[in-house]
């Protein structure tokens, strides 16, 4: 007698019960299905089996790309049905940057130039690096020369084109007066032999450039017994660019210390003493 059996016809594909939506996910975030959702199928049989292949299309930068995911059910007989998801990644996130520390000099000549590799502090939230760029300097709170402020910006720009700016404020603040020397010492035997002020006999230097500008202050006189006796105190002032200034004196010591020169009448004869003349 012949023995019976059972005979299995699969004859149904699997269906896929859930395709996950298309989605836009920042760069940062995992592309994994853990993230972004995971196909589900049945089948009329036990052991379906879902896949996954991803395709991608690169977009105009590092961070900017689609991923074509395509979701497979399979089952035993392999026959399979398929679903499409659509991943689109995108950066539009900036980065962030932090200038370096700001800065004081005394002088305009001073400051510094432009750095882009300085002291900075940038982060993206995706890879692909951030790019440094000096964009401007611009002059605030001025009020001489040699003191004002700048203020400098400079830009962290990302693998994408997705920029962020910081400033740094460089001071410039003159507080020193010149230096200047005043002509030597002189003596002289009248009031009348004192030459007139003259600023243009001051030697000034200043720390900044501008330079300084010698003015005549004043004369006091002391220790005066007559006329042609005292002590004179000339007193000069430089004063730069920003009105840092700084005196010197010049002494002047008249003393008249000359005899005076006199001529007697000439001798006369007399007949008598009553004929002398007082």
């Amino acid at each position: 007698m012949a023995g019976t059996g059972t005979i299995i016809n699969e004859d149904f594909l699997p269906v896929i019960t859930f395709c996950p939506a298309n989605t836009t996910i920042s760069c940062e975030a995992s592309t994994l299905p853990a993230n972004t959702g995971t196909a589900t199928a049945t089948d009329d049989c036990p052991g379906v089996v879902v896949t996954s292949t991803d395709a991608i299309v690169q977009g105009n930068c590092v961070n900017n790309y689609t991923i074509n995911r395509t979701w497979k059910a399979t089952d035993n007989t392999n026959d399979m049905a398929t679903c499409l998801q659509t991943i689109t990644v995108r950066d539009i996130t900036p980065p962030t940057i932090s200038c370096p520390g700001n800065v004081t000099v005394t002088c305009a000549s001073e400051v510094p130039f432009p750095n882009v590799e300085g002291a900075f502090m940038t982060s993206d939230n995706c890879g692909g690096g951030v790019f440094i760029s000096f964009v401007s300097d611009a002059i605030i709170n001025q009020v001489c020369t040699n003191r004002f402020q700048v203020a400098r910006t400079y830009r962290a720009t990302d693998a994408c084109g997705n920029s962020a700016t910081c400033q740094q404020t460089i001071t410039v603040f003159d507080n020193i007066a010149p230096q200047l020397n005043c002509p030597a010492p002189q003596t002289f035997q009248c009031a009348s032999d004192v030459p007139a002020p003259n600023p243009a006999l001051v030697t000034s230097t200043d720390n900044c450039a501008g330079g300084s500008t010698a003015t005549f202050v004043n004369d006091v006189v002391t220790n005066q017994t007559c006329a042609n006796k005292f002590t004179l105190t000339r007193t000069y002032r430089a004063t730069d660019a920003c009105g840092n200034s700084a005196t010197c004196t010049q002494v002047f010591t008249v003393n008249d210390n000359t005899v005076p020169q006199l001529t007697c009448p000439a001798g006369i004869t007399v007949q008598c003493a009553s004929l002398i003349p007082a």
